[in-house]
Formats: C-alpha cells, sequence, structure tokens
C-alpha cells in the first residue's frame, strides 16, 4: 500500500490550492510547445488525472498514464472515462522504479514524449533515482525527451531546510519540513504539509539529479527551466492570499518550490 492509497480523493483538494494554479500556469508555458500532433506520450505518476486531463487538452495524441497506486488510478479513470472508452487515454499500474515498458505492445522506445510531475522526488535512494530515469529512458525513443516537475534545483539543501523553516515559508502551502540528511550526502527526505495532508518525499541535490539521468540513459540536452511568480501572473495573488509584506515576497519568489527539467535521451 502506497502513501497514496490512503490519501486517495484527498488529493484532489490539492488542484485547487494556488500552487498548483501557479505550477500548473508554469507547466504550460514550458511544455505545451515541445508536444507535436502525432507524440504518443506517457505520463508517469499521473495520480487523480490533474495533468492527464491537461495534456489531452494541449494535444489530440493517445495518451498513456500511470501511477503506482490503484487507488488514485481509479480516480482518474473514473473522472476521464469517457476518454477511456474513446481510446483517447489508458491507465496502467505500475511502479516507476521497475524497468518496464508501458506500451500498448510491451515495445522499448514507442513514446516520443513523457511527462512526470512530482514523480523522481519519490525516489529514496541515488539508486532507485537512477532506475526510475532508466525506466523513462526504455519507454522513450532515441529522439525522445521527458519534462519533469522536480522540486528547485540547488546544491544547498541545508540553506533550504533553513529558509522552509522561518516567516514567511513556514505560513505559505505547501510546507516543507526538511527531516533528515541521506546517508551518502545525496539529499534530504522531507515532508511536504498541504493543507489537509502530508507526503514523505525526497529532496535530492541538482547535481545528483543531473548525473542520475545520465546513468539512467539519457545522453542528450538536459536543462531546467521554469518562471517565477510574476512571469506567470500570479504574483499579486501570492501577496494578497497570505498577506505577504513586500520582504516576505522577496523571500517567497526566492525559493520556488519547483523547477523544471528537461532532458533528451539522445
Amino acid at each position: 500500500m502506497t502513501q497514496y492509497d490512503s490519501v486517495g480523493s484527498l488529493y484532489l483538494n490539492v488542484c485547487e490550492l494556488l500552487f498548483k494554479q501557479t505550477e500548473l500556469a508554469i507547466v504550460e508555458r514550458v511544455i505545451r510547445p515541445l508536444l507535436r500532433p502525432d507524440d504518443k506520450i506517457v505520463e508517469f505518476a499521473c495520480g487523480t488525472g490533474f495533468y492527464t486531463k491537461r495534456l489531452l487538452s494541449w494535444t489530440a495524441s493517445p495518451l498513456t498514464a500511470m501511477d503506482i497506486s490503484p487507488v488514485m488510478l481509479g480516480i482518474a479513470s473514473q473522472s476521464l472515462s469517457r476518454e477511456v472508452a474513446s481510446g483517447r487515454v489508458r491507465f496502467t499500474l505500475g511502479d516507476g522504479a521497475s524497468k518496464t515498458s508501458y506500451a500498448p505492445d510491451q515495445s522499448i522506445g514507442f513514446f516520443d514524449r513523457a511527462f512526470a510531475s512530482w514523480f523522481l522526488n519519490y525516489a529514496r535512494s541515488r539508486s532507485e533515482l537512477v532506475a526510475m530515469f532508466a525506466t523513462v529512458a526504455l519507454n522513450l525513443a532515441d529522439d525522445g525527451v521527458l519534462a519533469a516537475v522536480m522540486p528547485h534545483p540547488t546544491e544547498d539543501l541545508a540553506a533550504r531546510k533553513s529558509a522552509y523553516s522561518q516567516c514567511p515559508l513556514d505560513r505559505t502551502w505547501p510546507r516543507l519540513d526538511y527531516v533528515q540528511e541521506l546517508g551518502d550526502g545525496s539529499g534530504w527526505t522531507s515532508r511536504v504539509h498541504l493543507e489537509n495532508m502530508s507526503l514523505e518525499t525526497t529532496h535530492m541535490k541538482k547535481s545528483v539529479y543531473e548525473a542520475a539521468a545520465r546513468e539512467g540513459g539519457f545522453r542528450g540536452k538536459l536543462e531546467w527551466r521554469g518562471e517565477g511568480l510574476e512571469e506567470t501572473g500570479f504574483g499579486e495573488k501570492w501577496i494578497q492570499q497570505f498577506n505577504l509584506t513586500a520582504e516576505e515576497y522577496r523571500i517567497q519568489k526566492e525559493n520556488p518550490m519547483l523547477g523544471l527539467l528537461m532532458v533528451w535521451k539522445s
């Protein structure tokens, strides 16, 4: 049983958070231009289908979506029952750390694009992170690309731990607790607190994510993307919702939750 099996439909409330709407704006600006009309797309860690719905609206291509939680897959399948019936999307259960083809015919290199939102941050060790990248690479064609929503890329996780224990980051959602440094120094275990739940996750160093991608089979261009609050047009909403002073808003902008990792297979 995964932690998401117990979360279930509660996760639907996360989609209404200001953070999630800001994240969506960042993702759409980066991902949508990459999608070609004939792309075959695979989504890792689809959850309740938040991004599955968006991906289907951004392209006419068929979509395969996987997740490790049968409960989350059930919610996603129900909310997109018409698309499932028409063949526009197929949902499949799987463990991203296990090297598996998610192609309809179980072939290798079937997909042109892979999308993963908050997937790689659940690797519990560096070796598991490499295995997750390897699973994605196995499913991608040689000219395929992975776009992944990730924890903010940084080397100084101790500084990030300190920042998120102080105002205003200790009162805006999501809240982060950096619990324990991993024994090999590659990152920290952490807890992400949302309004009605907490999730256990891992934040690796930027260099670890990049090295693991290479070891997992990605040999092409690698870059981090992502716009800030003002670029997405959500800055004023953050100020109003959390009653941020000018100084607090500066701190909020300088400590973003996420980054978008773009990496090409070859």
